[in-house]
């Protein structure tokens, strides 16, 4: 596989209850991780 450059977010807010993270499942293997994705040429 050629060498790919892959950007990623930490989406949050802050609510009354705290700090709120946005994580994401894979479907191939169920882990937690941020969201993120490959960037265009």
């Amino acid at each position: 596989m050629p060498d790919v450059q892959q950007a990623a977010a930490v989406p949050y807010r802050l609510s009354r209850g705290g700090l709120e993270v946005c994580l994401i499942t894979t479907i191939s293997s169920g882990k937690w991780s941020i969201p993120k994705g490959f960037i265009d040429p």
